[in-house]
C-alpha cells in the first residue's frame, strides 16, 4: 500500500480495540482486532438538506449502522454528464450503492433518477459506478448507502463533472497498483462478505516493454491483473499490492521474461509473500520467443483459444499495447515480428497451432510488405488483414474501429493513456476486461498536452458517442489537466449536429 493511501486511511480509522475488548477478526498484517469507524470530516452528510458539493475524490466512513452520505451536484445545462464512483478501502465491510435524486424545494430527495448497486466496470461487485446525464439544469443529490444490513467501513468517492475519471499513482508501479485496486478493491475485509481477489497475477518489468507486450491479454483472459516491478528488486508498491490481492485467496504469479527482465531475486521475493501459491516464469531466449511462451501459457490456461492471431512489431510498444484488450476479447494471442522479417519461431508457432487468420498491426514501417507476404504464405493472402494508421494514435483508433465492427466490444466508452510511453498503457488494458458488464472498450492514445484528434475520431466513426465512463490513466505529466478536461467533455460529441 502506498504511503499516501496509508495516510488517508489513518485519518479514517479512528479507534482499534484489541481482542481483549471485542471478538477478534483477522486483518492485514496479522493483527487480530476490531476496527471502529469514527464520523468523518464531512458529517453531518447524512442530512440531504445540508448536502454540499464534493467534486473530485474524497474519503468517507460509514461509522454506524444507519449512516448514509449525501453530496450535491449542479448541472449548468441539460445533458451535463457526471462520473460517480465508489471504491472500497481496506477493511470495507459493506456493499455500497449510489443513487442520484432530483430535489424537492426543501432540499430533500424526490425522484430516484439513476442508481447502481454492483459496478459494471470492475470485477468487484461491492463498489458502484454511475454515469449520469442531467435531464435539466439544476441541483441533484448523490446518495451513497450501505446495502448490507448496517455494516461499517471506509470508501473512496469520486464525483467528476463530465465523463472521465483519472487513475494514477506517484509512479508507474503505483499506477499499476491503483488499476489493480480498482479491479479488485475489497480483498482485506475484516468480516462480512469476504470478497476474494484474483487467482492470477501477471508481473512484468517496469523498465522494459520487450517481454511484456503480450502480457495484458494473457492477464485479462485469466481474470487477472498486471503489475510492474523493478527488474532487480521487488518494488515495494507491487509487493504491497500482491500481499493485498492475496489476503483472502491464494494466487499464482506469472513472471514475464528471463532473468535480465526480472531477476531471480525478485522471483524469490514474490514466492515469500504469504498467500502466493506458485510463481511461474514465462520466458524465451528473445522477446519474440517470450511472446510465444506467453501464447503457449494462454493456450494452457484458457479454453477455446481463437484461430485468429494478432501480430505486432516487437521493437515498438504502441501497437502492442492497443491490441491487448482486443486480443483478449477475441480469445486470441499476440505474436511479434521484426519490421522486415518474421522470426522462424513465430512462423513455426503459427503453423503448429492451427492459426488460419492473422491481423497485422501497423503500417509498412512497423511491418513491411515482406512480413505481410511471409504471413500470407502460411494462411493465404485473403486471411491476413493489415490494420494501420498514419501514426500510433491513428493506428489505435483504426484498431478500435475494426474491433467495434467485428463486434468485439461496444463503442460507448474508452480507456485513454499517453501515446509517448508504455507503462501506463500496459497495465491500463486490463481495465477493458470487466468494463461495462464485460462488454469491453478500446485503449486509445493521446498526446500529453493536446488531446489527439483520433480520440474523438473513434467515437465519431463508431457513431455512438460517449455514454459511459472514460478512464484516463496516469498523472498530469502523462496527460495534463487541460487534456483531461477535454476528455471529460467528449460526451458533448453526441450533441453536435
Amino acid at each position: 500500500m502506498s504511503s499516501s493511501l496509508r495516510a488517508r486511511i489513518a485519518v479514517l480509522l479512528a479507534v482499534v480495540l484489541v481482542a481483549a475488548l471485542v471478538p477478534a477478526m483477522s486483518i492485514a498484517g496479522g493483527v487480530d482486532a476490531q476496527v471502529v469507524y469514527a464520523p468523518d470530516m464531512y458529517e453531518p452528510d447524512d442530512d440531504p438538506t445540508v448536502a454540499v458539493p464534493l467534486y473530485g475524490t474524497t474519503y468517507h466512513n460509514f461509522d454506524n449502522d444507519l449512516d448514509v452520505d449525501f453530496a450535491k451536484i449542479s448541472a449548468e445545462t441539460t445533458g451535463q454528464a457526471f462520473m460517480l464512483e465508489t471504491v472500497g478501502l481496506d477493511g470495507m465491510d459493506f456493499d455500497s450503492e449510489i443513487h442520484v435524486w432530483s430535489v424537492t424545494t426543501t432540499g430533500s430527495p424526490d425522484t430516484d433518477l439513476e442508481n447502481n448497486d454492483d459496478s459494471g466496470y470492475w470485477a468487484d461487485t461491492y463498489g458502484s459506478t454511475v454515469y449520469f446525464e442531467a435531464p435539466a439544469p439544476g441541483d441533484y443529490l448523490v446518495q451513497i448507502i450501505q446495502n448490507s444490513d448496517g455494516d461499517m467501513g471506509s470508501y473512496m468517492l469520486t464525483i467528476n463533472k463530465g465523463d472521465a475519471k483519472r487513475i494514477a499513482g506517484a509512479n508507474r508501479y503505483e499506477t499499476a497498483g491503483w488499476i489493480s485496486r480498482h479491479i479488485y478493491p475489497q480483498t482485506t475485509m475484516i468480516g462480512g462478505y469476504g470478497t476474494n481477489g484474483p487467482e492470477f497475477i501477471v508481473l512484468a518489468s517496469g523498465m522494459n516493454f520487450a517481454d511484456a507486450l503480450a502480457g495484458a491479454s494473457f492477464a485479462m483472459q485469466n481474470d487477472g491483473v498486471l503489475l510492474l516491478t523493478d527488474p532487480m528488486m521487488l518494488t515495494q508498491e507491487t509487493a504491497d499490492e500482491i500481499d493485498r490481492l492475496t489476503y483472502s485467496e491464494s494466487a499464482d504469479v506469472y513472471v514475464l521474461g528471463g532473468v535480465n527482465a526480472i531477476s531471480p531475486d525478485v522471483v524469490d521475493e514474490v514466492g515469500r509473500i504469504a498467500n502466493v501459491a506458485n510463481v511461474y516464469r514465462v520466458s524465451g531466449d528473445t522477446r519474440f520467443e517470450t511472446a510465444l511462451a506467453i501464447a503457449d501459457e494462454t493456450s494452457e490456461t484458457v479454453s477455446g483459444i481463437s484461430s485468429r492471431a494478432f501480430v505486432v512489431n516487437g521493437r515498438s510498444f504502441p501497437d502492442g499495447l492497443a491490441v491487448g484488450p482486443i486480443a483478449a476479447f477475441d480469445n486470441s494471442v499476440v505474436l511479434m515480428t521484426e519490421a522486415d522479417d518474421v522470426p522462424d519461431s513465430t512462423m513455426d508457432w503459427i503453423a503448429d497451432n492451427g492459426i488460419t487468420e492473422i491481423v497485422l498491426l501497423g503500417g509498412t514501417a512497423a511491418a513491411n510488405d515482406d512480413v505481410f507476404a511471409e504471413l500470407a504464405s502460411e494462411v493465404t493472402t485473403a486471411s491476413v488483414t493489415r490494420v494501420a494508421g498514419a501514426n500510433r494514435y491513428q493506428t489505435a483508433m483504426e484498431l478500435g474501429i475494426w474491433a467495434y465492427d467485428e463486434g468485439l466490444y461496444d463503442g460507448d466508452g474508452a480507456i485513454i493513456a499517453t501515446g509517448m510511453n508504455w507503462p501506463d498503457g500496459l497495465a491500463a488494458g486490463t481495465i477493458s476486461w470487466s468494463y461495462s458488464d464485460d462488454d469491453g472498450c478500446p485503449l486509445l492514445f493521446t498526446d500529453a498536452s493536446t488531446l489527439s484528434t483520433e480520440v474523438a475520431g473513434f467515437f465519431t466513426e463508431t457513431g455512438d458517442g460517449v455514454t459511459e465512463p472514460v478512464y484516463v490513466i496516469g498523472g498530469t505529466s502523462s496527460i495534463n489537466a487541460d487534456v483531461f478536461a477535454d476528455i471529460a467533455d467528449l460526451y458533448l460529441l453526441k450533441m453536435m449536429p
